[in-house]
């Protein structure tokens, strides 16, 4: 981190408390702005999309989120596959890998007619989860040929740098990082509907 990189966290460390009274507000606003997102690939891109893959806890309510606009525009949804990656420390490492349940792994077999993707989550950084989801499914479907992926997620610095072979990756931004610390802000919403 240089510099500036440390400046600008610091600040947005220092801005993010004036915000803390508006989070279900600012909440609110990501949902809208995440649905025009899924939207925009729907009816302005034509994007057709075979499967839609939310990684994780917060999958679950993105492919639900991403249901409901579907439903609004009435068209045809394609399965949603949520997937629970797991990050696995093993000895001496801090980080861990992220990895898929077996069971999981076995739920993936029968998707070889799939091509486009859509990938929904609420935050994107480094995109491990995404990757081990894109390996897991071609492991599974050997008859994939290529998949053309696109993610939708606040953006939190990301970049794709995985080479992993046929697939294709477009990232569609909703949002830009509002603090480290609010990353998963989609559990603020649980008090919005209390």
């Amino acid at each position: 981190m240089d510099k500036f990189e440390k400046e600008y966290f610091d600040e947005l460390k220092n801005l993010a408390p004036k915000y803390k009274n508006q989070i279900h507000e600012i909440a609110k606003n990501r949902i809208k702005m995440f649905s025009a997102a899924v939207a925009r690939q729907l009816i302005t891109e034509k994007k057709q999309f075979d499967l839609i893959i939310g990684p994780g806890n917060s999958g679950l309510v993105m492919t639900k989120l991403a249901s409901f606009v579907y439903e609004e525009l009435s068209i045809n949804k394609p399965p949603e596959l949520n997937l629970p990656v797991q990050r696995v420390i093993e000895e001496n490492d801090v980080t861990g890998v992220f990895k898929l349940s077996n069971d999981y792994l076995e739920k993936l077999k029968g998707f070889g007619h799939v091509s486009n993707i859509l990938f929904v989550d609420d935050e994107i950084m480094r995109a491990t989860t995404a990757r081990e989801c894109f390996e897991a499914l071609i492991k599974m479907n050997p008859n994939i040929k290529h998949l053309n992926v696109t993610i939708i997620a606040e953006n939190h610095f990301f970049e794709w740098h995985y080479e992993i072979l046929n697939v294709s990756v477009k990232f569609y931004a909703y949002a830009r990082l509002i603090h480290s610390c609010w990353n998963n802000w989609l559990f603020y919403i649980r008090r919005l509907i209390q």
